[in-house]
Formats: C-alpha cells, structure tokens, sequence
C-alpha cells in the first residue's frame, strides 16, 4: 500500500499534538515530529487536500504550510527501524523492536509497529500502559476496541488476562497484532477485523486508545461492552476535551474516577456503575 507523507511546518508542541487529535479523525493512522515539523501518514488512496485546509481551520491555524511526499511501505518500515527507540516506562515495564537488544525489564514487549500507531512513543499510549500497570488483570476478559499494533491487547495478556479480544478496522492493523501477539507469546490474544457487530459479551476491562471522534462515534458501543462495575480506560483525549468526554460517558452509566495527562493529552479511567 502507498502511503502520502505530510510535512507540516511547525515548532510548538501544543499546535503539533492538537493536528494529531485533528488529523486522526480524517484517516491519518500514523504520526511522527521533530523540532520543526509534524509528520502525518495516509493511505494516498484516502488523502484529500480539503480535508488538511479544514483542519488547520478549526483550530485557527490557517497559515501553516505543509508538503505533500509519495512513500512506499519499504520506505516506511524502513524509516520507522531509524527512529524507533526502546521505551521503558518504569523499571518494571518496557517496549522494543526486534531490531533491539533485550532491555531484562519484568515485563518486555516486542513490538515490529510497521504502519500502526501504537508503540508506547506517543503520549496516549504511554499513560494508558502506566495506568495498566496498576490495575489488577489477572484472570480478567480484556476488549481492545481499535487495537493497532496491539501493544494493549498483548500488555493485558502479560499482565495474566484469561481472554483478550482485540478489534480494528484496518487489515494491516490485525496482521501487525496478530504478529505481534506470537512474537510475545500470547496465545490467549485475537484479533478480528470488523466492526461492533464482532463484539462476542462483556468485558471485565475494555481499552480504548483511540480519538475523542471514534470514541463518541461508537460510545454506545463501546460502554456496552463494560460489564456492570468494569473498567474502561479511554485515551486520544485532547486536556481540552476531557469534561465533554466526563459528561458524555455519565450519560451511559459510566462513571470517571481519575486523569492522567502527559503533554497535550489526558488519558481517563472509569467504572461502570
């Protein structure tokens, strides 16, 4: 698959995370930054110019500048193995690539993200692997509602979850999981490709690292899968919008027990009452 690279020229951080909670909601799957500049990644087949110009209106931004680049999915591999480094969130919890050497952390992952977006590097990930952490999985039945790489699915099994499912609506996204899964032996993880109606039950924990756009979309959906006094953890969540999504997700019995944020982005725990 060829994917378009966009280089958008800007230096603050908050404008850089604000386009990346924008910029998901219109099929960019992937993203990365330096200094300088953001960069965001499309299938080309789904890239409409209209769509960048809209964004940079809502947030009042019309004036920044972007390129247009063609990368194919070599390249892209290629480029993730030059800046991927490992991630260690605590003493007791890290991320690698294959590519790496082992890091002798409790619990080590190993995860190949080729085109997903989900290696423990961004914000939202990172907060909801802490708050996973902390929460007792044993024995637990774990929804990953878009699963992506499928680092959350694969944590909620090492943290000795009974059944993970994991759901995405992007093939390579459940090939890379699936992948995944079997490089870190996880056998009681699986990944389906598909939508609500793929859901099997309830869930003791359901994980939802997504965007406030998707989240709303499938609230519904999502809060039904919690079973009555489960867990949900949401994440993708701007600071900006977290007592919409507290207002929001009441309406459906879920109750927010705490927040935590890293930059720009809150990452929020709740209950089902």
């Amino acid at each position: 698959m060829q994917y378009s690279k966009i280089t958008i020229l800007t230096s603050e951080q908050e404008i850089q995370e604000i386009l990346t909670a924008y910029l998901a909601e219109y099929d960019f799957d992937s993203f990365d930054s330096d200094e300088h500049h953001l960069y965001a990644y499309i299938p080309s087949h789904l890239f409409n110019e209209s769509d960048l110009t809209d964004v940079f209106d809502r947030i009042d931004q019309p004036t920044l500048t972007y390129q247009v680049s063609l990368m194919e999915q070599k390249n892209w591999n290629e480029e993730w193995e030059k800046n991927f480094d490992p991630v260690i969130i605590n003493s007791k919890f890290s991320i690698r690539a294959p590519f790496h050497n082992k890091i002798g952390s409790d619990i080590e992952l190993v995860i190949e993200p080729k085109m997903s977006f989900g290696t423990g590097h961004h914000a939202t990930t990172y907060m909801m692997c802490e708050m996973m952490l902390n929460i007792d999985f044993t024995d637990k039945k774990v929804l990953d509602f878009g699963s992506g790489t499928g680092i959350l699915a694969i944590l909620a099994s090492k943290l000795k979850a009974s059944y993970v499912l994991g759901i995405d609506n992007e093939e390579w996204a459940v090939e890379n999981s699936i992948e995944n899964a079997e490089r870190n032996d996880c056998d009681n993880c699986k990944f389906i490709l598909g939508e609500e109606e793929k859901i099997e039950s309830v869930y003791d924990i359901v994980l939802a690292n997504i965007n406030r756009h998707i989240i709303l979309d499938n609230i519904n959906v999502i809060t039904n899968a919690v079973k009555n006094k489960g867990i949900l953890l949401i994440s993708g969540i701007l600071n900006t919008d977290e007592v919409e999504m507290i207002q929001k997700m009441n309406e459906y019995n879920i109750k927010h027990e705490y927040t935590v944020q890293k930059d720009a982005w809150s990452a929020m725990y709740f209950t089902k009452k």
